[in-house]
């Protein structure tokens, strides 16, 4: 019987104590034709009532069950999985004992104080099975799990719409920006597809697009808790529309999680392809340290490099500011810490291996651009990136340092630092001394220059700023299953 309870835990995904208590009558039809298993709120952790949809294996043991009751109890025993009140005598909920003492004597017990699994173990691995993805989303800077992937996605959100400003801004003339769209022209001017600033913007409308449905669709649940907190008119209308009618039954958080995973899946691949192309806009030309195949990895590796880096100053700076200590705790700072070492390390072999590529080609243009990067009158920006990239870096291999909020805020300053450097000197290097020799001349960044940057810079600070006054930086629900999770575990041993 005990075995019974944990394979009905397993298929349904819920809690112990829940698939104690389940009752033939709490089965019920549903909507789509199928069954449902509506669970009262007395023995929800939120006393509320949910709907767990049952698939047909679920259904085969419900049935085997009745068949089982009908023997030990001529069919007058409610509960589904009912417990021993003495010696073939049932009709008594389980104990929550029997099901870890299964789980103790027949798996997992290694002959210590503890066991190496838990009942509970079964639905937190449930859970797990996004990890993958979240760690991917990470490493290209869209997405990290609980207390960090929040505010890492409206980060990369409104990083991109501020990267949307620069294609329309290197147009000439922004007014026409419309041009680059394929739209019926009465004139027959069509976007020209071969055309770098062509294939920039719709990597940024693509990137914009995939990026806000992943965003939007993991605030969905908070919203709705924003909703219901709500005390104002205006605030609930808002939070109710945005919301779509969230209820939180299980067919819901059946639905939220498919679609969750699914812009997940879209966004790994999607994140990679873009700074793929972003690369190619240089690679495609002929210009002396542009022309090189080692330029996605090397963009692809720098993006997640220098988006950890500002992921961790938002981390440490809202960890602060805010008290958030127990949310982003020191095991959060030392996994950013591990991370971005390990992607400075992978942006540094990047850096040897285009050293490496400019020699090996031997053209007299690439190794002259490489001299001016070593010795020219630019190579301030290229020894200050490496030292900004990969000196302070270093220190991240000692696990005080990785766990100090402030040590990893001064570090990723720098790597910020080095990557715009680098960003500056690719450029710089490779256009003031092209194949012309008569159009050579040293680059000084007038005040117009200076002007769009920081206006960029303060384009991607306000909204982001309300973002933080307006939603919750840190998942809500998540945070809430994870503490719960691991008060269960504590005490289920």
């Amino acid at each position: 019987m005990v075995s019974k309870t944990l394979q009905m835990v397993i298929l349904t995904c819920v809690r112990a104590d829940e698939g104690q208590h389940v009752s033939f009558d709490q089965i019920k039809p549903a909507d789509d034709g199928g069954m449902r298993w509506v669970i009262p709120g007395k023995v929800m952790k939120n006393n509320l009532e949910a709907d767990v949809p049952l698939t047909a294996t679920a259904l085969k043991l419900l049935d085997d069950m009745r068949e089982l009751n009908a023997q030990l109890s001529g069919g007058k025993e409610t509960l589904v999985f009912p417990g021993e009140s003495r010696p073939g005598v049932y009709g008594v909920t389980q104990s929550e004992n029997t099901l870890r003492k299964l789980i103790q004597t027949q798996m997992g017990y290694d002959g210590g104080d503890k066991p190496k699994a838990t009942t509970h173990g079964f639905r937190t691995t449930f859970r797990s099975w996004g990890t993958l993805i979240s760690a991917l989303l990470l490493l290209t800077g869209s997405e990290w799990r609980n207390s960090l992937n929040r505010f890492a996605e409206t980060m990369t959100l409104f990083a991109v719409v501020c990267a949307g400003i620069y294609p329309i801004l290197h147009l000439g003339r922004p007014w026409y920006v419309y041009w680059m769209f394929p739209y019926p022209a009465t004139m027959g001017v069509w976007p020209q597809f071969r055309s770098p600033l062509e294939w920039d913007i719709w990597a940024v409308l693509t990137y914009l697009t995939v990026s806000l449905a992943f965003w939007y669709t993991g605030l969905i649940p908070d919203l709705a808790a924003a909703r219901d907190r709500a005390t104002r008119r205006g605030w609930q209308i808002f939070f109710g529309i945005t919301a779509l009618g969230w209820r939180g039954s299980a067919r819901h958080w059946l639905r939220w999680s498919q679609a969750y995973r699914l812009t997940a899946a879209l966004a790994v691949p999607l994140v990679v392809s873009v700074h793929s192309e972003v690369s190619l806009l240089f690679a495609v030309g002929q210009i002396p340290g542009w022309h090189s195949t080692i330029f996605p990895p090397y963009f692809v590796l720098g993006a997640a490099f220098s988006g950890f880096a500002i992921v961790s100053i938002i981390a440490v700076a809202l960890r602060s500011w805010f008290g958030l200590e127990n949310l982003v705790t020191d095991d959060h700072l030392d996994v950013l810490g591990k991370v971005l070492l390990a992607t400075g390390l992978m942006t540094g072999y990047g850096y040897v291996f285009e050293v490496f590529d400019a020699v090996y080609s031997g053209e007299a243009h690439e190794l002259q651009t490489l001299a001016d990067r070593f010795a020219g009158a630019y190579a301030w920006t290229y020894w200050s990136a490496v030292v900004f990239n990969f000196i302070p870096l270093q220190a991240l291999w000692l696990r005080t340092v990785r766990r100090s909020g402030w040590m990893l805020l001064l570090i990723s300053v720098s790597v910020a630092i080095g990557m715009w450097l680098e960003r500056y000197m690719i450029l710089v290097t490779s256009l003031y001394r092209d194949f012309l020799v008569s159009s050579w001349s040293h680059f000084t960044p007038t005040f117009w220059d200076w002007s769009t940057y920081f206006g960029t810079i303060g384009l991607f600070l306000v909204p982001f700023l309300i973002a933080i006054r307006l939603i919750p930086m840190i998942s809500i629900f998540e945070s809430k299953e994870l503490l719960y999770e691991e008060k269960e575990e504590q005490q289920h041993g």
